[in-house]
């Protein structure tokens, strides 16, 4: 069994989610119907606010009344450690019976967050680690202005690249066109997200029941699941780039012709994320793995490698990893990915 590979996780992780989008998207809107269906009662809440007064928190309240507020600054960056207090406080205020018993957190960020150095410090720090997991991150992106920010503001688009959901929010302000044109935008960003079209007060409760249903991190990956238009083209067959509506982003699928070791891979996946640098912005896929009778689920944010997941209930014939990346040539990837697969012992060829 290959070290790198995640061992089974404990059910007693809590599940975390993690909640971005630009400012004036729709966040709090959003987070404030989630709570009020009762299949999410049993939630605790940090809220992120930038600036001396804050207001979100006071718009937001988990039913399991564990709301923290976290002001000193945008936990992508200063604040991270009050993060990590945070969730350490919630874990030791639930294991004392100091508040109602919660299931689930719900990290609410400020506008301005890039979700890549949170989403590090839920894995690095060592503790939190272990009391809690990142179930999924999920973005809201406006209707009417998301287009016009995914082009001036780099958080924006990091926040869409970075998603498992994106919820469309605002559709009823905007025009059908405008909507479905920002819809295939975002589609061709991150194929990989789940897209869902929202409007105040009218989400479904299937929606929230399947976000609370998922498996930890990226069932839109499995196989045995039903995929979107677009992944589905990345997939059978697959083309080897896909050339985004935002000239600075670009998704790049790799195929496998046959399974790698685990410490090849992960070597792999580590020169190619010191190499290019904040050029990457996700790499995804489900790769097979020598040994392993199923494929194993691959999570690379910006330069963070994540632990291999297994997929224990997922067969599949399939290995690739798709590839999210900013002013990145594809042929450039793919080069350098093919030479590390040919030269590291254990490489699978492309």
């Amino acid at each position: 069994m290959s070290a790198l590979i995640r061992p089974d996780s404990p059910v007693q992780r809590i599940p975390v989610i993690l909640l971005t989008g630009f400012l004036g998207s729709g966040k709090t809107t959003l987070l404030r119907e989630l709570l009020r269906a009762p299949a999410w009662a049993d939630t605790a809440v940090l809220v992120n606010e930038l600036g001396a007064v804050g207001l979100d928190h006071q718009l937001v309240w988990g039913a399991s009344g564990a709301t923290l507020v976290l002001e000193n600054g945008c936990i992508c960056c200063s604040a991270r450690d009050d993060l990590v207090t945070a969730l350490e406080t919630l874990f030791w205020q639930r294991l004392h019976r100091q508040i109602p018993r919660f299931e689930r957190v719900i990290i609410e960020t400020t506008g301005l967050a890039d979700p890549g150095p949170i989403i590090h410090a839920l894995f690095s720090h060592h503790l939190v680690a272990e009391r809690y997991r990142l179930q999924s991150v999920v973005t809201t992106v406006d209707a009417v202005l998301g287009d016009a920010q995914l082009g001036l503001h780099p958080e924006s688009l990091q926040q869409a690249a970075s998603a498992d959901r994106i919820f469309l929010t605002k559709t009823d302000l905007a025009t059908a066109e405008a909507a479905n044109t920002l819809a295939a935008r975002l589609r061709l960003i991150n194929p990989l997200a789940t897209l869902t079209r929202t409007i105040p007060g009218a989400v479904a409760n299937e929606v929230w029941h399947d976000m609370l249903m998922a498996p930890f991190v990226d069932s839109h990956l499995a196989p045995r699941l039903p995929v979107a238009p677009v992944m589905r083209a990345l997939l059978s067959p697959r083309p080897p780039t896909v050339s985004l509506y935002h000239e600075r982003v670009q998704t790049t699928v790799l195929d496998f012709c046959r399974p790698w070791s685990g410490h090849a891979l992960e070597r792999a996946l580590r020169d190619t994320v010191e190499l290019f640098g904040e050029q990457i912005l996700r790499i995804k896929g489900m790769v097979a793995l020598e040994g392993e009778s199923s494929p194993v689920l691959v999570q690379v944010v910006q330069t963070m490698v994540f632990p291999f997941e297994r997929q224990r209930d997922k067969v599949s014939a399939d290995s690739f990893l798709v590839f999210i990346t900013m002013g990145l040539a594809a042929q450039a990837l793919r080069s350098h990915f093919s030479e590390m697969a040919l030269h590291t012992p254990g490489g699978a060829k492309i």
